[in-house]
């Protein structure tokens, strides 16, 4: 399965428009709701990994990046945790 070019192209629009002085990326991010909401009051800036998933619905690594700072501004806007109903709640939103 090929990725969907149109889906890629959205994520990255959407991230730039979250993100228009972009994102950080590291090996070291954030990986409990805490740990992001404390890393974006201090910094300003949202933090994903720099791993990459196989998931064929994505291009590259950078667009599953952008997905992940996406889906993070998601948890943070909805005051979402990182449990099932976080995510499911974040996913909705």
């Amino acid at each position: 399965m090929n990725a969907d070019l149109d889906w890629c192209r959205a994520v990255r629009t959407i991230a730039h428009r979250l993100f228009p002085d972009g994102f950080d990326v590291s090996h070291d991010a954030p990986n409990t709701y805490l740990d992001l909401a404390v890393h974006v009051a201090r910094t300003g800036r949202f933090c994903v990994s720099s791993g990459c998933t196989d998931d064929p619905a994505f291009d590259s690594a950078d667009t599953w990046q952008a997905f992940r700072a996406w889906h993070d501004w998601c948890h943070i806007q909805g005051g979402h945790g990182f449990d099932l109903l976080g995510e499911c709640a974040t996913v909705r939103l």
